[in-house]
């Protein structure tokens, strides 16, 4: 089967969970099937892909065949088939900025002045469109003159939540994009979000976190970063505050305590540390 944009919207349409699970399998003959390429020509033919799927208005998808693929997504044991895309893409460099849903004002006002230092900087600011830190973390980018991406936990048919519509209209209206690797009309599940915050981390060449507790989704986040060998700037909690545990807790890890946006500027390259 010769490979094309269409055979590979068709995997991503039709039959995604089925090719990543035979593609994970893979790994255990990782000596023949390393190379991204490899796995996909090996895979693609034992699907039925007569099926043509019609992208809607206003939405593209961007193949892992395509120059404009971000390369740092090949990085991911699975990087997505490809990216369904509103808007444009913005250029690189990126930072991945993740928190809380339910942040304090504190965390907001880092939040915001973080972001004002990286746009500074030109950096695109990239979020999950949720509640909390991700909405400040969009709307401080689009205020501050920046571009933004939002990597959705479902498809552009289906956005959540549904509080965010305006600010999704606003994301593509000031030069930003939505993108998920979900088809339009997917509907997000529980499953979906921690599969979006494997993008969010891929994409960063660094990542913000502004605010987790111990159960927080932002620390699937920031674990992915580091398998990345990104650099992480944790907000340092106010002290006993327990809104800030998982924070806390990456912190006595090693992660860079990040006191004032000044200190962006600095060189915090750190010593490889788990978590």
């Amino acid at each position: 089967m010769l490979l094309s944009k269409e055979v590979l919207l068709g995997l991503a349409v039709f039959h995604r969970s089925e090719f990543f699970r035979r593609w994970n399998q893979l790994k255990e003959n990782e000596w023949a099937f390393a190379d991204w390429r490899t796995r996909l020509e090996f895979l693609a033919p034992q699907f039925d892909l007569k099926s043509r799927f019609k992208l809607p208005a206003r939405i593209q998808f961007v193949s892992m065949l395509d120059e404009e693929y971000p390369s740092d997504l090949f990085q991911l044991p699975q990087p997505p088939l490809g990216i369904f895309v509103e808007g444009q893409l913005p250029s690189y460099p990126f930072v991945s900025v993740v928190g809380s849903r339910k942040p304090t004002a504190y965390s907001l006002r880092m939040t915001r002045s973080c972001v004002k230092k990286w746009v500074e900087l030109d950096f695109c600011i990239v979020s999950g469109g949720a509640l909390g830190i991700d909405g400040e973390a969009h709307r401080s980018a689009i205020d501050f003159g920046g571009k933004t991406l939002a990597v959705l936990g479902g498809g552009h048919h289906q956005l959540h939540p549904r509080r965010h519509e305006n600010l999704f209209r606003e994301i593509v209206a000031s030069g930003g994009a939505l993108i998920s690797e979900y088809p339009p009309h997917f509907l997000p599940r529980t499953y979906t979000f921690p599969e979006r915050n494997r993008i969010i981390a891929a994409l960063g060449s660094e990542l913000f976190l502004a605010q987790a507790h111990d159960k927080s989704g932002s620390l699937s986040t920031a674990r992915a970063s580091l398998d990345l060998g990104r650099n992480i700037f944790v907000l340092r909690p106010p002290a006993g505050d327990e809104n800030f545990s998982g924070s806390q807790k990456l912190i006595d890890a090693g992660a860079f305590a990040l006191v004032h946006p000044d200190q962006i500027n600095q060189d915090t390259s750190l010593p490889r540390w788990h978590f």
